[in-house]
């Protein structure tokens, strides 16, 4: 969603609303649910809002072997989703439509806005794609990015 005073671009938000009739999130989220316990693994699977499919690993969070499997697990489930990408953040993943990266909506922005100066501030590794499209990144301290490459 992209708010502009306070309301509701109407353009992004039709844009959006077409773009996910074609997704089955219920689908993604049944064929991740038995992957996972065909894999032994209890894990907790959500659709979060309708958007996204969410894995949190809760159950083995300081195994890192654990982590590691689920990872590759995940990793192996997304090559066969077409349409759509991991994002990892620690114990948490999601599996998202690529229309929902917000590269489309902050390049969609530039584009309407022709602003002189732009700048993007993220923590993850997926926020790299929208910041990269700005003149100026920030990068918090702690963050994942910040601890592989700085």
């Amino acid at each position: 969603m992209i708010l502009i005073d306070g309301k509701i671009d109407k353009y992004w938000q039709k844009k959006m609303k077409k773009a996910y009739r074609k997704f089955n999130l219920e689908k993604i989220y049944d064929d991740l649910v038995k992957k996972m316990e065909k894999n032994g693994l209890k894990l907790d699977i959500k659709i979060i809002d309708n958007f996204y499919v969410r894995l949190y690993n809760k159950t083995y969070l300081d195994n890192k072997k654990i982590l590691k499997k689920i990872g590759f697990l995940m990793k192996k489930f997304i090559k066969k989703r077409e349409g759509f990408y991991l994002h990892q953040n620690d114990n948490s993943f999601g599996i998202l439509p690529h229309c929902l990266n917000k590269e489309f909506a902050v390049n969609y922005l530039i584009k309407k806005n022709k602003p002189i100066l732009t700048i993007g501030a993220g923590d993850n590794f997926s926020d790299l794609n929208f910041m990269n499209l700005t003149d100026f990144q920030f990068i918090p301290k702690n963050s994942s990015i910040h601890k592989r490459y700085i």
